[in-house]
């Protein structure tokens, strides 16, 4: 499910309107009749310094679009910012009044970091500009993206509902994506306290299953799953690696019967426009996976990347950062 030609670069501020394209899907070899997706990030600050390498990957998705709702001006965004990937400026005051209207209730937000706990809820805040996509999700920025359509196919996404690389939960933090329909466009309504949550001023963990078991997105999601109301994903092998090392020479698989893995510190992982590959030194445990989340190796992220990086053919990490030929 490879774009057949390059997306073409825009110049940098040229990219900067809330629109929805009519045909969200232009350059793609899959069908015409391929499932559209959008992916919405909300973010207040700079950008982080290795977010150039980011939309690099995000490019290569052409038949995908990003949304960045932001507080930064054209002149703060990178230069060349990928046609697919879309900045419209919204400042703190901005969401709030967003989020009050559609809530219903006063919203006052007093960290950005907060803004997750709204991602279940990205769906309702956004239908307008959502309304053209059969899809709708979430994404984090400290990750590099392989081809997620090669999993995702057409077949797939008409058969289920929910999809996070992730089979013991329906959502995931780093990579999510559900139907857009009624049912998960209010379910985050359906999450217990969920009021008292988002008043709370500090990131109550809604759209993970971590910190509050039970009263968080993932689960409501999963209960409705159960009765049978949506279809989950079941995945489909190794789909997904983060930087937690567990072991120092062998990849390591999470949990039993999940698709998410961790890498050993000798692992590489490359991407070129073609896709991301785990490269172990062991051909056995080398494997093409969605995405690469760098949580824990931001910091090695942040010193090591250079803009060489996007001149180069392929883009080599590991947990020690980007290797880069300058």
């Amino acid at each position: 499910m490879l774009c057949p030609v390059r997306c073409s670069r825009r110049t940098h501020g040229s990219n900067t309107a809330a629109q929805s394209p009519k045909e969200p899907n232009p350059l793609t070899s899959e069908p015409t009749d391929a499932p559209s997706i959008a992916f919405v990030v909300l973010w207040l600050g700079a950008f982080p310094r290795w977010f150039p390498a980011t939309l690099r990957s995000f490019e290569a998705n052409c038949n995908i679009d990003f949304y960045f709702f932001s507080d930064n001006l054209p002149t703060d965004l990178p230069p060349n910012i990928p046609p697919n990937c879309h900045f419209p400026f919204m400042n703190k005051t901005q969401f709030e009044t967003l989020a009050s209207r559609k809530f219903g209730k006063p919203i006052r937000l007093r960290a950005g970091y907060k803004l997750c706990d709204w991602r279940p809820a990205l769906g309702h805040l956004f239908e307008e500009l959502l309304r053209p996509y059969a899809f709708w999700g979430w994404c984090d920025i400290d990750t590099i993206w392989g081809q997620p359509r090669k999993w995702l196919t057409p077949e797939v996404l008409n058969a289920y509902d929910v999809f996070s690389p992730w089979a013991a939960h329906p959502v995931l933090g780093p990579f999510t994506v559900l139907r857009n329909n009624e049912v998960l466009r209010f379910a985050y309504k359906l999450v217990p306290n969920l009021w008292e949550y988002l008043q709370h001023p500090a990131y109550e963990g809604l759209d993970e299953w971590i910190k509050h078991p039970g009263f968080n997105f993932p689960d409501t999601l999963q209960k409705l799953v159960n009765a049978g109301l949506l279809r989950q994903w079941p995945g489909l092998g190794v789909m997904a690696f983060n930087d937690c090392v567990l072991h120092r020479d062998a990849v390591h698989q999470n949990d039993v019967g999940n698709n998410f893995f961790c890498m050993a510190e000798s692992t590489k992982v490359i991407w070129n426009a073609d896709g991301l590959h785990v490269k172990s030194g062991n051909p056995q445990q080398d494997t093409e996976i969605m995405y690469y989340h760098f949580q824990l190796s931001k910091d090695s992220v942040k010193k090591t990347y250079h803009p060489q990086v996007l001149e180069q053919p392929a883009m080599t990490m590991s947990v020690q950062g980007f290797e880069v030929t300058v």
